[in-house]
């Protein structure tokens, strides 16, 4: 019987490639999930096809050995979720067997990255539920408005943006969180244009694959350009390289992917997510793979190589393609019956809701995508608005772009 691999929650995409890659390795997966029925769409279907153990509270160490107790030849645990990586690394310590850098611990605490990382941080305060707020405001007494996130996860718990003299509504955004979340950041809300990096460390060295362009529908992740290098001025990439550079070596940092994102305006650069220890979510990594001519699986085995079994083979490149993936939804609230793909259709396509979904409107997070669409750019321009999403009110198309936007330019 082949050893297993056990892979602590997934990502909506992540989770056939996850599988296949550790089959690729010449490992099974086993996917250590809180509910089966927590996830929709094709990504549940995916997951039915591989082995899977349910535990009560993933985010527990301690309650995820217990699920896994009695169960033979594991060698290896990761994860691709910023929420259980930090988890992974203690149950790999648990267990005695391989799992996530340690040093990635620390650097799932967003307080502890701009405290390693100040030059590229803005001014950080750190409040928790209970602890009164006003002194924590006083700090930033000279902004008009303030960014309130918590210190670990992703974006499970989304940031909230809100005045800077708004305290009893910051208090009530933090009461709302608790217990779930027990430490906030909050800091200057910086605007300005978000981007990320993606890349990975091998042996304590970066290797930096290229940069990802966004836009956004209201506060919905709409459209991804990748690589987007062409459209940064070189003092702009350089600077992003420098930073992560130096948080991996102050942090210490071995092995890893990372997706870190910052927001550029006229005069800075910003760390905003430092996300070191798994690749992109949503479809960005289908992206990295079209961009490089790789297959998914190849390039997800090489993400579980790197990320816990300290693999030091390179990631075959050649140069990139232009790519483009889009996480579209509905223009208005409707209720889903199904969605129809073009005869002729050469894309990557996940869908993310279960048919008779009751499904938001874009623009307030990123529970309103439908699905998410993947290929090279011109495929993807060409053959999106193909697709047919029918709804308790009727046919429409997909809506992934807000007036005035396009996908021709990104400036």
């Amino acid at each position: 019987m082949r050893k297993r691999i056990v892979v602590i929650e997934t990502s909506a995409v992540g989770a056939r490639y996850t599988g296949l890659a550790i089959r690729q390795l010449g490992f099974e997966p086993l996917f250590v999930l809180g509910n089966l029925m927590h996830y929709h769409g094709d990504t549940r279907r995916q997951l039915l096809g591989f082995d899977g153990v349910t535990c009560a509270n993933s985010r527990d160490a301690q309650a995820v050995c217990r699920a896994l107790s009695g169960t033979p030849d594991i060698v290896a645990v990761t994860s691709l979720l910023d929420s259980r990586l930090a988890v992974a690394v203690r149950v790999a310590a648990m267990l005695g067997i391989r799992g996530p850098d340690p040093a990635l611990v620390e650097l799932g605490d967003k307080a502890a990255v701009a405290r390693l990382l100040p030059e590229y941080s803005p001014q950080s305060v750190v409040v928790r539920d209970g602890s009164p707020l006003a002194p924590a405001l006083a700090v930033l007494a000279d902004v008009e408005q303030v960014l309130v996130k918590p210190c670990r996860g992703g974006s499970e718990v989304p940031g909230a943006v809100f005045l800077q003299q708004a305290e009893q509504d910051i208090a009530h955004y933090v009461a709302a969180q608790a217990p779930a979340v027990d430490a906030f950041l909050i800091q200057p809300y910086l605007p300005g244009r978000v981007l990320s990096v993606e890349g990975y460390v091998q042996d304590g060295t970066c290797h930096f694959l290229g940069f990802s362009l966004r836009k956004r529908i209201g506060r919905t992740e709409a459209a991804n350009l990748f690589p987007g290098d062409r459209h940064l001025a070189e003092p702009v990439r350089a600077h992003i390289q420098r930073a992560i550079s130096l948080l991996v070596r102050r942090a210490g940092v071995r092995d890893g992917y990372f997706h870190s994102e910052f927001m550029v305006d006229a005069d800075h650069v910003w760390l905003l997510d430092a996300n070191i220890g798994r690749i992109a979510g949503s479809a960005i990594a289908i992206q990295m793979a079209c961009a490089f001519a790789l297959d998914p699986v190849a390039l997800f085995a090489h993400v579980v190589a790197v990320g816990c079994l300290a693999s030091r083979s390179p990631l075959p490149l050649g140069e990139p393609e232009q790519t483009l993936s889009l996480c579209y939804g509905l223009a208005e609230p409707a209720r889903l019956e199904h969605i129809e793909l073009p005869p002729l259709w050469d894309l990557h396509h996940t869908q993310l809701c279960d048919a008779q979904a009751e499904i938001p409107a874009m623009g307030g997070n990123n529970r309103a995508w439908l699905g998410l669409v993947a290929g090279p750019l011109a495929t993807v321009l060409a053959q999106i608005d193909g697709i047919v999403i029918v709804t308790g009110h009727g046919h429409c198309r997909p809506y992934y772009l807000a007036p005035g936007q396009s996908l021709r330019q990104w400036p």
